[in-house]
């Protein structure tokens, strides 16, 4: 009797546990392959914190619950949050990115080949927490693997992306 009473309070306990632990994500959501049809970037930080290209992608793609401790703009922790696209690219690719307030000011963006050669530098001034898109025409690249490089006060981040011509 004493182990049957010692289950039945545990198993209570498991019970009350995972109807008062506010968990952000939905696993029966979670779906990586979603395709999202909107491609605006406007940057939310998720309940989990980390930042999603959009809405879309937060709740869609990574399964979250959108009313729950989620906020506009890039996560504090992430610094600047970057996306480019398409992928893969035949003529012009776009980038997408946006700072936190912490981090503020000029940075510079270069584009590597597969061989480690730069092949793109741009410096870009007077960055902000204000959403950034520029579109760049890589017409001009060979076909294969290349690494989009970007560097704000220190913070780096990559970028890979394919180049074909078909």
């Amino acid at each position: 009797m004493h182990r049957l009473f010692s289950i039945f309070i545990f198993c209570t306990a498991l019970m009350c546990e995972a109807q008062i632990v506010d968990n952000c994500i939905d696993e029966n959501r979670v779906n990586p392959y979603y395709q999202c049809n909107n491609s605006e970037f406007y940057p939310v930080c998720g309940c989990n914190n980390v930042t999603y290209r959009n809405n879309c992608e937060m709740s869609n793609v990574a399964g979250l619950y959108t009313n729950q401790n989620t906020y506009s703009g890039v996560c504090q922790n992430d610094l600047f949050f970057a996306f480019i696209s398409p992928n893969p690219v035949r003529n012009n690719l776009t980038l997408a990115m946006q700072l936190t307030s912490q981090l503020t000011g000029n940075g510079t963006l270069q584009i590597v080949n597969n061989f480690g050669n730069v092949v793109f530098t741009e410096l870009l001034n007077s960055l902000s927490s204000i959403p950034f898109q520029r579109t760049y025409d890589v017409s001009y690249l060979e076909p294969g693997l290349y690494l989009m490089v970007i560097q704000v006060q220190g913070v780096y981040t990559v970028k890979k992306f394919i180049k074909h011509n078909y």
